[in-house]
């Protein structure tokens, strides 16, 4: 299962962050419960990370839920607003 809860990730020189995977990656999956996409809540967990972190997220949703994220962003997204993660990927 999943080993680390949190992770201290590397942000602008001499300071550090705590990176909480699990619950970025219940915010997403919640995002897309229900009638319609959360794109605010997508955006607010996916759209402040950067490529380390959000590589890191992308694994741990596989191992919590059996299920790829880019996948499932393909399905939940549309248009310019799919593209976009797409690539951020």
């Amino acid at each position: 299962f999943v080993s680390l809860l949190h992770i201290v990730v590397e942000t602008p020189p001499g300071t550090t962050t705590c990176l909480n995977v699990v619950l970025c990656c219940s915010c997403i999956l919640d995002s897309w419960l229900g009638l319609g996409t959360d794109e605010k809540a997508v955006i607010k967990v996916l759209g402040h990370r950067n490529a380390s972190q959000r590589r890191i997220i992308g694994e741990t949703y596989q191992q919590l839920y059996n299920k790829c994220l880019i996948d499932d962003l393909n399905a939940e997204l549309s248009g310019d607003f799919r593209v976009t993660f797409r690539i951020s990927f």
